[in-house]
């Protein structure tokens, strides 16, 4: 969905992927990810291509809490380190132990 928007208003404006990113004030990586799908394009750079093609966003987009997209995530690497290197602390009632003193 977000390739076909994208590429689609690359093709009506008649850009180059150089002369659509410098449009959209991003660098041509970002471009590139965000029309091979492997990050989401932001809202701003929705807007942007709405707004040189006149063409509207469509309408089974969703818009992302970043914070919480960022809190889901770093719980998921938590557990995904515990996994691989278990307790990276040490020993819990050792600690105690030693700061009491």
């Amino acid at each position: 969905m977000q390739k076909n928007f994208i590429l689609g208003a690359q093709q009506m404006l008649g850009l180059t992927r150089a002369e659509f990113s410098k449009k959209l004030k991003i660098s041509k990586r970002t471009l590139a990810d965000w029309t091979k799908e492997e990050i989401t394009i932001s809202e701003i750079g929705a807007t942007r291509i709405s707004r040189l093609t006149s063409k509207p966003i469509p309408a089974n987009h969703k818009i992302i809490d970043w914070k919480l997209h960022f809190q889901k995530a770093g719980k998921i690497r938590g557990k995904n380190k515990m996994k691989m290197y278990g307790n990276v602390g040490g020993d819990e009632a050792y600690r105690k132990i030693k700061w009491l003193e």
